[in-house]
């Protein structure tokens, strides 16, 4: 894909931005859903698994999001102490 293909987006200003996080929350929909119908002795199984596996990605792309943004703050709190001086 080059320049002209790529599409114009603003930054995101919260992960519920990011295309890839609502990709993943999708996903945690889907499959508590079909978890749903799983038999009951899967509860605690396969279940239990499955969710928590999912809810994890959003989680992770979420707590990325806010890392890299505190860690952008700080910076470019740096940058401009250094530059104001």
């Amino acid at each position: 894909m080059n320049e002209d293909e790529k599409i114009k987006r603003d930054p995101a200003k919260s992960f519920a931005d990011l295309i890839v996080w609502q990709k993943a929350h999708e996903a945690v929909l889907v499959i508590y859903k079909l978890t749903g119908e799983f038999p009951s002795n899967e509860k605690y199984g396969l279940t239990s698994q499955f969710r928590r596996a999912a809810i994890s990605i959003a989680a992770n792309i979420a707590e990325g999001f806010v890392k890299k943004s505190e860690l952008e703050i700080k910076a470019n709190t740096k940058y401009e102490i250094r530059n104001a001086n």
